[in-house]
């Protein structure tokens, strides 16, 4: 049942009180399941084309490694451009981006969507500025796993991620930026997540971004299809790429820096940079939810039963 909706401060007490038990998920905005496969029948002629561009655009995406080789401003254009392209192919043709880059920020920290799309969204902002800390199943796709590496990508273990924050520092120490989704898992939009602490024990300066998916005339939230519809893999592709249009919005956020408290406390910063997500986003509204990822996708379950 969805909460009560209240009209405060996301970060004020009350608003906490709110959402520290109930579950905030809103299926209000939802079509059903026959209105879906319905739509996506008639424009099962779009996804094809679309699934033939997206082959040609990972292909493209796969030899941009060269360039790394050869000129770094040219593999960034080529990163960009082929992610532009990928994303085109599941029906979002613009990428809006808000807010002011911090071009000495050396770790992105944003909500996490939809697993498929939401690293092409990051390339297609940013190019090579920020690479990606992604599964390493990623990084053993043929052909595809070589840009993510030529980018500068650490790969993770998913169970076992014993000494990643120490491959991060590394990484950071050595001059490079970084970008970690710190929920540790995707959600349907409209929340965060409790963070797990691994980015903030680097003692950086955090660079926030949110991502939200603009509902199209056509079908609803693309990141929320897999969870609402409970959706193979294949179906969800066919389901996602036979929409007719979408938008994504990226709005970056005013840099947060740490405290000595920070400092000292990873849990405190991490839950302060969450607050200052939610307080400074000035186009998505978000539930600040105090339950991890595994504790969300069991309630997730729960709900669809």
């Amino acid at each position: 049942v969805p909460p009560r909706r209240i009209s405060v401060s996301p970060t004020s007490p009350m608003r906490q009180r709110e959402l520290s038990d109930p579950w905030p998920y809103n299926f209000d905005h939802k079509h059903p399941k026959w209105y879906h496969l319905l739509l996506s029948t008639l424009f099962t002629p779009l996804f094809v084309l679309r699934f033939l561009l997206l082959v040609g655009a990972l292909v493209l995406f796969a030899l941009s490694a060269a360039l790394s080789q050869i000129s770094p401003v040219l593999f960034n254009m080529a990163v960009k451009m082929s992610s532009r392209t990928v994303l085109f192919c599941f029906g979002i043709f613009r990428v809006t981006i808000h807010g002011r880059m911090d071009d000495k920020a050396r770790v992105l920290v944003c909500n996490h969507l939809n697993g498929h799309l939401d690293g092409f969204i990051i390339m297609a902002a940013f190019g090579t500025r920020f690479p990606l800390v992604l599964n390493k199943a990623v990084g053993n796709i043929p052909l595809l796993g070589l840009p993510f590496r030529a980018m500068g990508c650490i790969f993770v273990d998913m169970e076992k991620s014993t000494g990643t924050v120490a491959r991060i520092r590394k990484h950071i120490t050595a001059g490079n930026a970084i970008c970690i989704f710190p929920e540790g898992g995707t959600t349907t939009g409209g929340m965060l997540l409790k963070f797990r602490t691994g980015a903030f024990t680097l003692e950086q300066p955090i660079l926030p971004a949110v991502l939200s998916f603009k509902d199209s005339p056509w079908f609803v939230n693309a990141a929320a299809e897999g969870h609402v519809l409970e959706s193979s893999k294949w179906s969800y592709l066919w389901l996602v790429m036979s929409q007719p249009y979408h938008s994504v919005h990226l709005e970056i956020l005013p840099t947060y820096k740490p405290t000595e408290s920070d400092n000292q406390d990873a849990e405190e910063f991490a839950e302060n940079v969450r607050k200052h997500m939610a307080r400074q986003t000035k186009n998505s509204k978000l539930w600040l939810l105090a339950r991890p990822y595994r504790a969300y996708k069991a309630r997730m379950e729960l709900t669809m039963d």
